[in-house]
């Protein structure tokens, strides 16, 4: 029964009711109505109802005009101030092949991942390791706690995705460009990297680290791109995505052992005593230099590492014959420099200097690819053996063919079940 309306109804139209009361022994409840949602036809109407559902209508509402122009000059502010920012991270251009993976018509790119073998050597033993990289667009060095940015964010919370639009939480300059990981185009970054053996176990003696950084995306793939190439196949030249070759200007870098160095901008000779002389900045060091503390902990302790991998001593401050001085600066004798100075071109490729960046190409990022779906499955193997679990339905590889659009049935259904 219908009280007190305020005009006539239409059975085709959506509305809003807020239920009053439900006595115990009454079949139906008793509620107001709150608003006119749409036509019941209408996929607008559809969206609006799932949002309402769901409690994100505020999600639906356009950012205000006080915090557009505040992301605006968040972007201004940190374009001026991008060099100098990079200067303070570990710059993982032309060091890395960095690629992210995600659906054809996203345009947030938040998240890529690398991968990189390691040959055996001193510091990873008699087997070969491979190291892989998780970077996430760092947000939270753009905005002040507090700003109207921010407190619109904490009350959208999340960006909310429908088949057919997206509802960003942050302002499309910030999500979509700024933080947004484009194709070859310098991001900073928050990091993490681990290793692993061949056979997906944790390399214990080199303990995860987290780190901030600057990167720069040298392929976009898509899910469909993915699953053919995991599934062993190839892409026709004209479907391939396009590659972008990172060039590299590091001060903060990440050398081919695994150690974080710091590269002194002055690194020519010492006035004082005369030697020519490299610095190169541990993180006990670096705090004085630049501010932040870098992870530097190649084996756990230095003074331990009786040989190292040769081309690793031009680098960093593992070699044996270095003198560190506290509060300083680690510098190389005359003796050692000059194998430094033979070794010149050497010691550039390991600290990813200009002029020898990483190489780019597609077999080279097709391989990581699969390599990096081979470590998930035998991760994964590890990981149900622990468990003691039956590993049977469960998808060991990665597959992105769930991802496609659902096909309805035109016969009805009778049990609806959710995945958990």
């Amino acid at each position: 029964n219908w009280v007190s309306l305020p005009g006539p109804l239409d059975k085709q139209r959506l509305y809003l009711v807020n239920v009053d009361v439900w006595d115990a022994f009454n079949v139906l409840p008793r509620g107001s109505i709150l608003t006119y949602i749409g036509p019941a036809d209408s996929v607008q109407t559809i969206e609006r109802c799932c949002m309402l559902q769901n409690d994100l209508q505020a999600h639906m509402l356009p950012h205000s005009q006080e915090v557009l122009a505040e992301s605006d000059e968040i972007v201004r502010v940190a374009e001026e101030s991008f060099e100098t920012e990079a200067r303070r991270r570990v710059d993982l251009r032309g060091v890395r092949r960095v690629f992210t993976i995600d659906p054809a018509s996203a345009r947030d790119l938040d998240d890529a991942v690398h991968v990189h073998r390691l040959p055996a050597s001193a510091w990873t033993g008699r087997d070969p390791e491979i190291e892989i990289g998780v970077h996430i667009a760092d947000v939270s060095h753009f905005l002040s706690p507090l700003c109207k940015t921010d407190e619109e964010a904490r009350e959208r919370c999340t960006t909310v995705y429908l088949t057919h639009v997206v509802f960003p939480m942050l302002p499309r300059a910030l999500c979509d460009s700024l933080c947004s990981l484009h194709l070859g185009s310098p991001k900073l970054t928050f990091s993490v990297n681990f290793r692993v053996h061949e056979d997906g176990s944790l390399v214990k003696a080199w303990p995860p680290r987290f780190y901030k950084s600057v990167m720069e995306s040298c392929c976009r793939f898509n899910y469909e791109q993915v699953q053919v190439l995991i599934d062993g196949g190839d892409l026709p030249p004209d479907s391939r995505p396009t590659l972008a070759s990172p060039w590299s200007s590091p001060s903060v870098t990440l050398g081919t052992c695994g150690c974080f160095v710091a590269l002194s901008p002055t690194s020519a000779s010492s006035s004082s005593s005369g030697v020519s002389s490299r610095s190169v900045v541990p993180a006990s060091c670096a705090r004085e230099m630049t501010g932040p503390s870098f992870p530097f902990a190649p084996r756990a302790n230095v003074e331990a590492v009786q040989s190292c991998c040769g081309s690793c001593a031009s680098c960093c401050a593992c070699g044996r014959g270095e003198r560190q001085e506290l509060g300083g600066v680690a510098r190389r004798s005359d003796r050692l420099e000059t194998r430094g100075e033979r070794n010149n071109e050497e010691a550039r490729e390991n600290v990813g200097a200009p002029g020898k960046p990483d190489e780019v190409s597609w077999t080279a990022v097709v391989d990581d690819l699969r390599l990096l779906d081979a470590l998930t499955v035998e991760i994964r193997k590890k990981r149900f053996a622990v468990r003691n679990a039956d590993p049977v339905g469960v998808q060991n590889k990665f597959s992105f063919r769930s991802r496609d659009e659902a096909v309805c049935s035109a016969s009805p259904l009778t049990q609806v079940a959710l995945p958990l």
